[in-house]
């Protein structure tokens, strides 16, 4: 699990200087969104000891995988809100909706 979070966190610290001409509420969408990536993998992480539970995700087949793709979704969404900036609230917040969604659904399985 470390391996896991010390990516994400790296790569959130990282950004910190970018974040510089964001608003305090999009600072604030964006942790929040990380954090829900953050949520996902910590649930899926075991996802490949247990026959009765599988990921539906056919990009992640491992724990390197579900790494590299939840990586990816967090650099995919910096990038979309910081090249459509007259977006970025909208960007973020229908991210942090889905990631939010996916959560939710991963809770109840």
């Amino acid at each position: 699990m470390k391996r896991y979070i010390i990516p994400i966190l790296c790569l959130s610290l990282a950004l910190q200087g970018c974040f510089t001409r964001w608003d305090t509420k999009d600072r604030i969408l964006f942790g929040s969104l990380v954090a829900l990536h953050v949520v996902d993998g910590a649930q899926s992480w075991d996802i490949w000891d247990g026959p009765e539970r599988s990921e539906l995700n056919p990009g992640i087949t491992s724990q390197e995988s579900l790494i590299l793709v939840k990586l990816a979704a967090v650099g995919f969404f910096y990038a979309a809100a910081e090249l459509l900036p007259k977006y970025r609230t909208s960007i973020l917040s229908c991210g942090c909706m889905v990631q939010g969604g996916v959560d939710v659904w991963n809770f109840t399985q």
